[in-house]
């Protein structure tokens, strides 16, 4: 899409849409997190060819994770695992921005529940952006406000 290929999309979902303006305004109305991500990735590394930076990450992945100095997983994949130290990224909904944006939020209990597991894999040090914090101050103020579904 970026580069005028639209006919060379394999995505069925990614390629209903006519260019990459409407895709970042879905991504943005819809908080899909997963798929900013992947739009970032794209405009971060338009430049190079990505199928070269593909293979050298795959070529220097340790296939020990004891031996590893940095582990990267999904919360899904980090599910029953454990780290000494764990750093959550921004790919989780910001439940705070959410609501600061709109009177009422709907989130699904999987979502709250996939961001618990993410925030329980660490024995010793959590490393997560104070924007992800919620006091009981601020909860108890917008809890007539969040939908769980």
């Amino acid at each position: 899409m970026l580069c005028g290929k639209k006919e060379r999309i394999q995505n069925a979902f990614i390629s209903r849409f006519n260019n990459v303006k409407e895709l970042i305004a879905y991504s943005d109305e819809s908080k899909e997190i997963d798929l900013k991500q992947k739009l970032l990735i794209c405009f971060k590394y338009m430049g190079e060819n990505i199928f070269e930076l593909i293979k050298k990450i795959k070529t220097s992945v340790v296939k020990d994770p004891t031996k590893a100095h940095l582990i990267l997983s999904t919360g899904h994949k980090s599910k029953g695992l454990e780290w000494d130290r764990v750093e959550i990224i921004d790919d989780f909904i910001n439940l705070r921005e959410m609501l600061e944006e709109n009177s009422n939020v709907e989130i699904t209990k999987e979502e709250l529940n996939l961001f618990y597991v993410a925030l329980t894999r660490s024995k010793a040090e959590l490393i997560v952006d104070r924007a992800y914090l919620l006091d009981d101050k601020f909860l108890k103020y917008c809890k007539d406000s969040i939908t769980i579904t």
